[in-house]
């Protein structure tokens, strides 16, 4: 198989894209499969009399989808689809846990490597199976291709041997390979040097450091190793120190960004499993006597930052501020950057070339950071001010 329909090209596009499109479009195929077979005999009926290239499309979709090639190709897309879901909406969630998203692609690697063994290849066969009994049509086989005869050449005496088994074919040559590049992929983007770090980063959270503020001996023994192996310049157990004193302090840092409602009365917060997703700050400025508490990202290290520029604990704890702006500057995924792109071509189309670039950048706003709560009387005013017309129309 050549072309846009060889799945060992699919795998490598799929590698670098969103594994959860394609896994929603498989399942669609295959669960309206007889009704996309009639579909297409019918616009080849109605419409491939009258447009050749329409018709001779419609007839190379359904001898493929009427193939045992395709059935293989497709239930073992949607297995390796089926173990790649978890990680992969963990990896493009915004308040990700790094530790839960390195342990389960551990998990993931492992499962991906059991697949590739003759029980795996003899239950896709099963599966396979009872797909071509449950449907109305009957699927093509796999057929053995005529081998090729190349000259031997001067001196050669060994000759590779023909593989005349389609299966065994199909096995060797998709389905081995498939799963070597899955693993090869995952094994590059995701190497035991690069998980290493990410996992002394995910203790950088506010989940993290509410357990160990609670509990102080739950810290690994190997905390920040792999850190401070990869950044020699950081000094572990400086590091550690600054760590399990910022853990120690965490409430009273906290409580301190805003001022409370009274200064000198010690109030004891009671339901203190409550303030364990207590993260960010924002200040309403249309109420001056309130402030207002946004319960989100509590496993992001972006909310800590932000507590630390608030704060000003730069010169409190240096190293833990330095570490603190590694982890918000390295790309663990590229989700976000695949969001803004893909919103980027929904708002600059044809019809918007001539689109000034400040009308660009907040349209872009407006679509990508829809969880920024806006102060409406602030828009307004703003509003209003752009002449006395709206001022007249919109404040008195």
């Amino acid at each position: 198989m050549e072309g846009k329909n060889n799945p060992l090209h699919a795998v490598k596009r799929v590698s670098t894209t969103r594994w959860s499109s394609h896994a929603a479009a498989l399942h669609v195929v295959l669960k309206f499969h007889n009704a996309v077979l009639k579909t297409l005999n019918k616009i080849k009926d109605s419409e491939g009399s009258a447009d050749v290239v329409v018709g001779a499309s419609c007839s190379g979709l359904i001898s493929y989808l009427t193939s045992q090639r395709f059935l293989l190709t497709a239930l073992l897309f949607k297995t390796i689809f089926q173990i790649l879901e978890p990680v992969t909406r963990q990896l493009q969630s915004q308040d990700m846990d790094m530790l839960m998203a390195t342990n389960i692609l551990n998990n993931v690697i492992h499962q991906i490597k059991e697949l590739r063994n003759d029980d795996s290849f003899k239950r896709l066969l099963k599966r396979t199976d009872e797909f071509a009994e449950n449907s109305i049509v009957d699927f093509l086989p796999l057929v053995s291709s005529r081998p090729k005869r190349v000259p031997r050449k001067s001196g050669e005496h060994c000759q590779d041997e023909i593989i005349s088994c389609p299966m065994k074919k199909f096995r060797i040559d998709t389905y081995n390979v498939i799963m070597d590049i899955l693993l090869a992929e995952l094994s590059g983007h995701f190497e035991s040097t690069n998980i290493g770090p990410l996992k002394d980063l995910s203790l950088l959270s506010f989940r993290r450091i509410r357990e160990v503020q609670n509990n102080p001996h739950i810290v690994p023994c190997d905390t920040f190793d792999a850190l401070c192996t990869m950044y020699s310049q950081i000094d572990k157990n400086s590091l550690l120190t600054e760590y399990t004193e910022f853990c120690k302090n965490f409430t009273e840092i906290e409580n301190s960004i805003l001022l409370p409602k009274y200064l000198n009365n010690n109030v004891i917060v009671e339901d203190y499993e409550d303030s364990l997703e207590l993260n960010a700050y924002s200040y309403d400025s249309a109420e001056e006597d309130s402030a207002k508490v946004v319960y989100h990202n509590i496993a992001s290290t972006r909310e800590l930052f932000k507590l630390f520029c608030l704060a000003k604990l730069a010169n409190i704890f240096p190293n833990l501020y330095l570490v603190l702006k590694l982890s918000i500057t390295l790309p663990v995924t590229s989700c976000s950057v695949e969001r803004t792109f893909f919103k980027l071509k929904l708002i600059k189309t044809k019809l918007r070339t001539t689109m000034s670039q400040d009308r660009l950048d907040s349209l872009m706003k407006i679509s990508c950071e829809q969880d920024i709560i806006i102060n409406n009387e602030n828009v307004i005013l703003l509003f209003a001010a752009k002449s006395s017309v709206l001022t007249k129309c919109l404040i008195y």
